[in-house]
């Protein structure tokens, strides 16, 4: 069993708080309590369509163009420059900001599979789909010494889908979760402690696995989502229905083998795939914890000083209050 951070639901009121991502800063900067809120929003996964030009694809606040917005690369912050948001910086994806203390061990040989998962307001799953793809690649899952199946945090507490994962006999691993504090460590965790992954469904989690040195299989039946579902279910499409279609036409026009070839060699290089992910990610713009807590618009010196107090340091508190 890989030894993971507990699972610690926050409320996950803004995006810069879902994953993780606000507290990971807050820890790095020695802030143990609570995580101070933000409204700046942070673009928690990975751009797949590069070529989709509407700000709201890139921020769920887009309608506020004086909001703060943190994105992947400078292509992304020039896009929303250019159309008025002028408070957009890239800084790189949360994954990135994810440091472990210790590197897990690698299992040699081994493989996660890593399967479409539903969504905090789309419940629904393809089983039908899902059983093929276990079925279809039977043998080839059998070929590695370790096999686990990555589960998310929401589909873990779906019933159904996890009745049917028992069935396959597979170690099951819960990854993340969208209101989890520790979902980046524990993705970054899973995802270092494998060889391989192997999915049916292009998402984050292949660029997160290329930055962790993890080996992607894409494998068919490939999974198409219900887009029929997601418009009458999906914040974000049911307030923006014009997104759906465009991300449909992407697909069509550039389909993984064509954006992605390199996912579909049989041996592939490990440090190519390692930097590909870190371009991906926006790991050149990585900025400092205090430069993110800077753009969260948050008062470290407010919260050293409810630390202080917290923590019953009242000569520190005095000390430091008199040098002021």
């Amino acid at each position: 069993m890989i030894s993971l951070p507990p699972i610690v639901k926050c409320a996950g009121n803004f995006e810069a708080d879902y994953y993780g991502a606000a507290t990971l800063i807050a820890r790095k900067l020695g802030i143990t309590g609570k995580t101070p809120s933000t409204k700046t929003d942070w673009m928690h996964g990975w751009l797949i369509y590069k070529n989709i030009n509407y700000p709201e694809y890139f921020s769920p606040n887009s309608k506020n163009k004086s909001r703060t917005i943190l994105v992947d690369t400078v292509t992304t912050s020039s896009k929303l420059q250019e159309v008025g948001y002028r408070n957009t910086f890239a800084v790189g994806l949360p994954f990135i900001y994810a440091n472990l203390d210790k590197s897990p061990v690698r299992t040699e040989n081994s493989l996660l599979i890593m399967p479409q998962h539903q969504t905090t307001h789309s419940k629904h799953i393809d089983l039908e789909n899902l059983s093929k793809f276990f079925t279809i690649n039977k043998l080839r899952f059998q070929s590695f010494s370790k096999v686990s199946i990555c589960v998310s945090g929401s589909c873990s507490e779906n019933e159904e889908y996890m009745s049917f994962m028992h069935t396959l006999g597979y170690e099951i691993v819960i990854g993340a979760g969208i209101f989890d504090r520790n979902a980046l460590l524990r993705m970054k965790t899973i995802l270092s402690s494998f060889t391989t992954i192997a999915t049916n469904t292009i998402g984050s989690h292949i660029a997160y696995a290329a930055l962790c040195g993890t080996k992607i299989l894409y494998l068919p039946p490939f999974y198409r989502p219900d887009y029929d579902l997601l418009a009458k279910t999906e914040p974000l499409y049911l307030n923006f229905p014009h997104l759906i279609e465009a991300i449909k036409q992407e697909q069509t026009k550039n389909p993984p083998e064509k954006l992605f070839p390199h996912l579909f060699l049989p041996n592939q290089n490990i440090e190519l795939l390692k930097s590909w992910g870190e371009k991906e990610l926006g790991l050149q713009y990585k900025k400092t914890p205090k430069e993110i807590a800077r753009l969260f618009k948050w008062n470290l010196w407010f919260e050293r000083f409810k630390r202080l107090i917290n923590d019953g340091n009242y000569y520190i508190l005095r000390h430091s209050l008199a040098r002021k």
